[in-house]
C-alpha cells in the first residue's frame, strides 16, 4: 500500500501526521455502544466516528479550507474491522447483556447491520468515499470458543457462533450493494472472512498461557517455539503470519465471494470522482 509507518492511534495522532491515517480501534469494542464493557473500558463505533470528526475538524483548519479537506478525505480509505465483539462479548454471554433474550439471531443481525449502516453514512457524510468493511470471522473455531461453548453433532467448532456470523455477513453484503446503488460517487466494498480459505500446516494451539477470558497472562512466557506455526497467539487472536495471510487476501483476491464487488487494492487505485 507504500505506507513507510504504521498508522498512529487516534491518541496520539497530531500535526501532519494525520493527513496520512489515523487508527481509531478499540479493543473489545462493537458497533453496539455496550459491546465488550464487561472487559473494561472501550470506545465503540459512535465514539470512534465522532473522534474521527475531530480530525476531519483538524484536517480543514490545517489545509485552510473545507473543500481541499474534502479533496484529500476522498482520496483516503476507510477500513472496518468490527462486529466480532457485539457477539462474542455481548449476545453470546448473556450473564452480562439482554441481547440474546430480546432477539432471535436473524434479529439481531438485521439489527446490528442496521446501527452499522446508519454509523457508515456518518462517515460518508464526512467525506468518506472508499470505504472496505470487513464481515465477522469464523468465531466459533477460536479455541475459546470451543473450550467455553463446546461443540456437538462431531462439529470441530462451535457452530451456533459460526451460523450467527454468517447471518450477519448475508446482511451485511446486501447493505454494501445497496450503498453502492445509491451512492453512485462513492464505492463500498465488502470481506467476508468466512469464505476465506482455512489455514493449512499450522498447530491449532496457542502460544501463551491464557486467563479465563482466553487472553494471555501478562507476564508469562511464550508457550510455542516458532509462533509462525501457530494459528492462534492467545485462545482468540491469530498470530501475524495469519494476519498476514487475511491481508494479502483482502488486497488481492479476485473472488467475489471473499471480496465484493472489488478487493481492497483495486478499491485504494479507484479514482473517485465527487461533487
Amino acid at each position: 500500500m507504500g505506507f513507510k509507518h504504521f498508522i498512529p492511534p487516534y491518541a496520539t495522532a497530531n500535526g501532519s501526521k494525520i493527513l496520512y491515517g489515523v487508527n481509531y480501534a478499540s479493543g473489545s469494542a462493537g458497533i453496539r455502544d455496550e459491546s465488550g464493557i464487561e472487559q473494561g473500558d472501550n470506545i465503540n463505533l459512535r465514539k470512534q466516528l465522532a473522534n474521527h470528526r475531530k480530525i476531519v475538524s483538524r484536517i480543514a483548519h490545517m489545509l485552510r479550507s473545507k473543500k481541499s479537506a474534502v479533496g484529500h478525505l476522498k482520496k483516503c480509505l476507510y477500513s472496518f474491522v468490527i462486529g466480532s465483539n457485539d457477539y462474542i462479548n455481548n449476545y453470546f454471554v448473556p450473564q452480562f447483556y439482554i441481547t440474546s433474550r430480546i432477539y432471535t439471531p436473524e434479529q439481531y443481525a438485521k439489527v446490528l447491520v442496521k446501527q452499522f449502516l446508519n454509523q457508515i453514512k456518518k462517515l460518508y457524510k464526512l467525506g468518506a468515499r472508499k470505504i472496505h468493511i470487513s464481515g465477522v470471522g469464523q468465531i466459533g473455531c477460536t479455541p475459546y470458543s470451543i473450550s467455553y461453548f463446546g461443540t456437538n453433532n462431531g462439529s470441530l467448532c462451535v457452530d451456533k457462533l459460526n451460523d450467527a456470523a454468517v447471518l450477519f455477513n448475508k446482511q451485511l453484503k446486501l447493505a454494501v450493494k445497496r450503498l453502492n446503488e445509491k451512492f453512485k460517487g462513492a464505492k463500498f466494498i465488502f470481506d467476508d472472512p468466512t469464505n476465506a480459505p482455512a489455514p493449512t500446516g499450522l498447530d491449532f494451539n496457542g502460544c501463551c498461557e491464557v486467563r479465563k477470558d482466553g487472553l494471555c497472562i501478562p507476564g508469562k512466557p511464550t508457550t510455542c517455539q516458532d509462533r509462525n506455526k501457530s494459528i492462534f497467539f492467545d485462545s482468540i487472536h491469530p498470530t501475524e503470519v495469519v494476519y498476514k495471510t487475511s491481508a494479502n487476501r483482502t488486497l488481492n483476491s479476485l473472488d467475489p465471494s471473499e471480496l465484493y464487488p472489488i478487493n481492497l487494492l483495486q478499491l485504494a487505485r479507484l479514482q473517485i470522482k465527487t461533487n
